[in-house]
C-alpha cells in the first residue's frame, strides 16, 4: 500500500490519498476503509487511517492509527484495549 503523504514542520504527517485500495495479508484481501469504519464504530476514535505495511510471513500486515477524541483516556503506551464488533454492530471487548 503506498499513501501520498507529506511531513510538515509541525512535526506530523498529513495524508493526501491511498494509491491502492487493498491489502493483501495471509491471502486475503483486506480494504482499508472497512477496516476504518469497524475503528470509526468506537466511541472514542475521532480519526483512524489503516495501512498495510510489509511482512515476511504475511506479505502485507495491517496496521491502524487511531487519533482519540479525548487523548487523556489513552492506556500506559505498552497497552493496547483490544475492540471488537460482533455482526449485529454491538461493540464488545
Amino acid at each position: 500500500m503506498c499513501l501520498c503523504s507529506r511531513f510538515h514542520s509541525d512535526g506530523f504527517f498529513y495524508f493526501k490519498l491511498r494509491q491502492k485500495r487493498m491489502i493483501k495479508s495471509s491471502g486475503m484481501n483486506v480494504y482499508p476503509a472497512q477496516v476504518e469504519d469497524v475503528l470509526y464504530r468506537h466511541p472514542d476514535v475521532l480519526k483512524a487511517c489503516v495501512i498495510g505495511v510489509p511482512d515476511g510471513k504475511q506479505v502485507q500486515r495491517v496496521k491502524g492509527f487511531v487519533v482519540l477524541k479525548e487523548p487523556g483516556k489513552a492506556g500506559p503506551a505498552h497497552t493496547a484495549p483490544c475492540y471488537a464488533l460482533n455482526t449485529s454492530g454491538n461493540s464488545g471487548t
